[in-house]
């Protein structure tokens, strides 16, 4: 399209002008709402209204007079118009200034469609956010009987200056496309400027909030992200520095944005006090006494009581990871939830990192931007996002577990040595025995490594499955040698023994831990099962039971089928998730209580590997799509899981 053609297509001054009309329709139609009826007798002081009333239909009529000059003006000499256009030229060229403005309208759009949607349908927004609005009350004290009306003029207001700005955008030629970068930042500061707003109107801010309290709040922590974010913004003007740091800046970035929003939405949830079955905590602080076993602990479901003494019956590394800690600031002050949440946003950070390197490569095809969306399916799309808020003992172990197969795979990616990729998936089996599956995936991307760099050395491939395997052993030793220093047995668990569901305990004792026997029921759970039920007090479905199917969960997860990579690397990742599915299928339990199949998260790395190579060269719109209800289903999961129906 050529420059006058592209112009004439922008009818920006007839825009102008039918907004205008419209707006001083809808303001004849406020002041007939308002006239229409007379105020309640206690609070009339003149003519039968109120003082409030009186107010805003003088408000009204004050800018219904300035409509209709502006109108007259547009219409004849078009002064005000040409006046008010030349000084938005110059600060609408500039990137930051137009994104400002543009996310500032965007969100006050979203806002109100989202306060009048749920206005409509009260019962849904105290199920579904009940947190965003809490002030809905207080406005409704502050505005009396029209609120909604009040909203959706202030969205009607904001679309039309939505749409003039976007003409104005285009009539001035201003197309390049703007760095995803600068709106994000625009978009975080918008955000904070909205949150600040909200705490004057709620009278927060002359509160005095403790110390540590404040270190959670939300207005911080999106204050900490937006200054990152610009502080990045500036620093990408310079090519040198934002191509050395921009993985850096992309990693940190991706850190606060995810734990941000895991943490407040813990807040929002009232689930951030570590719970009383982590057990991890105390055997950390029995670790630094010297002892095996828990001494009085708070509660003994998934216990294992052997000789007097209760233990925990799963492997210990996540106490190990939280013992620095415990020793530091002790059992009491340290918090599994905080901390269960960091670890989950450090794997977000290594999956984004997996990505970067499939790309380095050239083994996926993405842009930046797709590998975002990818990172955004994995943080809140998979059961993950749920798995990290909770930190009882075995949901704890399994986001341990998620972090350092994450990290063996980018060790494996980054071609460092194979002691240390190794070492590194011993941590995750020293946590969940069963992922020692993936290492046949490793050992497959270093031979598609070797193939690449024209060295088709079998003895060296050799050599680093040796090396790689070596920490393995060593891990496994360990963990048997810890099973007979408790149970005096190297392969007993204690999961036949423990402190826990009945039915699932006696199905370990006649079957064994893993049997054949299991496999219809474990697969209709993985691939068949929906256990959303329907709370017949309140008519909500919410999840009950031992899960869902992983394609009801996470939609997006069927592109893993979308096609097949004949490679040394998809093979392995291939492999790595069949064996894990078998193996699986065989255990005596499915993951217990969970909104979803949990034990997905076991294999989800290779998964998000072959989506990424499947995704193409961009996301397209139905893997974005399914992408966002795989967000919705896990967010609604979330908080079905935490809040009671009534």
């Amino acid at each position: 399209m050529t420059k006058s053609s592209h112009n004439k297509s922008v009818n920006l001054p007839g825009t102008y002008q039918l907004f205008l009309i419209l707006f001083c329709l809808e303001c004849v139609a406020v002041l007939i709402y308002l006239l229409s009826s007379p105020s309640e007798s206690s609070n009339a002081i003149l003519a039968g209204f109120s003082i409030r009333r009186i107010f805003i239909c003088l408000a009204t009529i004050i800018m219904l007079g300035g409509t209709i000059i502006l109108l007259r003006d547009s219409l004849k000499s078009k002064r005000i118009l040409h006046f008010v256009a030349s000084k938005l030229e110059t600060p609408f060229r500039n990137y930051f200034v137009y994104s400002i403005v543009q996310s500032f309208l965007f969100l006050i759009l979203l806002l109100c469609l989202i306060y009048e949607f749920f206005a409509f349908f009260p019962n849904v927004s105290t199920r579904l956010v009940p947190f965003l609005f809490y002030f809905s009350d207080h406005l409704a004290l502050v505005m009396g009987q029209w609120p909604r009306l009040f909203i959706f003029w202030i969205f009607l207001a904001a679309l039309k200056l939505f749409i003039l700005l976007s003409l104005f955008e285009r009539a001035q030629q201003n197309h390049e496309s703007r760095p995803a970068l600068v709106r994000w930042t625009a978009a975080i500061w918008m955000v904070e400027g909205l949150l600040f707003l909200l705490y004057i109107f709620r009278d927060t801010i002359a509160i005095k909030i403790p110390y540590p309290a404040v270190l959670l709040d939300p207005m911080l922590r999106v204050l900490l992200l937006a200054i990152w974010l610009s502080t990045w913004s500036l620093l990408r003007n310079h090519v040198r520095w934002a191509d050395r740091f921009f993985i850096l800046f992309a990693s940190i970035s991706i850190w606060l944005a995810t734990f941000s929003i895991y943490m407040q939405l813990a807040q929002w949830l009232h689930a951030t006090e570590t719970p009383i079955n982590n057990y991890f905590n105390l055997l950390a602080e029995a670790f630094l006494h010297g002892k095996l076993f828990l001494t009085n602990p708070p509660s003994t479901f998934d216990l294992t009581f052997y000789q007097g003494k209760w233990f925990v019956p799963f492997p210990p590394f996540p106490a190990f990871l939280m013992l620095p800690f415990i020793a530091i600031w002790g059992v009491q002050a340290f918090n599994a939830v905080t901390f269960s949440l960091i670890l989950g946003a450090c794997t977000n950070v290594i999956v984004f990192l997996i990505l970067h390197q499939l790309l380095k490569l050239r083994w996926i095809q993405l842009s930046y931007r797709g590998i975002l969306w990818l990172v955004a399916l994995f943080s809140f799309g998979t059961v993950f996002w749920w798995l990290a808020t909770m930190s009882r003992v075995a949901y704890f172990s399994q986001t341990c577990t998620v972090l350092f197969c994450a990290l063996a795979f980018w060790f494996a990616l980054k071609k460092f040595p194979a002691w240390l990729v190794g070492l590194t998936l011993t941590a995750a089996i020293l946590a969940r025995p069963n992922v020692f599956l993936l290492w046949p995936a490793l050992v497959a991307i270093r031979m598609q490594m070797n193939q690449e760099d024209g060295k088709n050395n079998w003895k060296r491939i050799l050599r680093w499955g040796i090396f790689s395997g070596i920490p393995l052993v060593l891990g496994v030793a360990i963990l048997l040698y810890y099973n007979y220093l408790r149970f005096g047995n190297f392969l007993d668990f204690g999961y036949q023994t423990v402190n826990g569901s009945e039915w699932t305990v006696n199905r370990a004792k006649e079957y064994g831990v893993f049997s054949p026997h299991f496999i219809s029921y474990n697969l209709y759970y993985m691939f068949v099962a929906f256990s959303y039920r329907l709370i017949t007090q309140c008519g909500y479905y919410l999840p009950r039971g031992n899960g869902m199917n992983i394609f009801f969960t996470t939609p997006a997860i069927i592109y893993l089928f979308r096609k097949f990579k004949v490679s040394w690397w998809a093979s392995g990742c291939w492999c790595a998730i069949i064996s894990s599915i078998a193996l699986l299928a065989m255990y005596h339990n499915v993951g217990n209580i969970q909104y979803g199949y949990r034990y997905l998260m076991d294999f989800i790395i290779p998964i998000m590997m072959i989506i990424a190579f499947n995704a193409g060269k961009k996301i397209s719109i139905p893997l974005k799509i399914l992408i966002v209800i795989s967000i919705l289903i896990n967010y609604y999961g979330i908080i079905s899981w935490y809040q009671g129906p009534c």
